[in-house]
């Protein structure tokens, strides 16, 4: 696989080595984009939207998963 240069670009990566679903692929880039406010803007995040994010842990859960199946 290509060399990713950013965090989102792995799973881009990942989805063209058939690793991982387009789906997943989008998910996780949402995962690293809150994150990246969470660490940078904290002060704009707001509960819900932490509310919001833990009920899409699934979306983790099916990432190991499907690494885990390739490794």
């Amino acid at each position: 696989m290509k060399r990713a240069d950013s965090y989102k670009e792995v799973f881009l990566r990942l989805e063209e080595g058939k690793i991982i679903s387009n789906e997943l692929n989008k998910k996780m880039q949402t995962f690293v984009s809150f994150r990246n406010r969470l660490v940078h803007m904290y002060w704009e995040v707001s509960h819900s939207e932490v509310k919001e994010k833990t009920e899409e842990l699934n979306y983790i859960k099916q990432f190991v998963k499907n690494v885990s199946r390739f490794l």
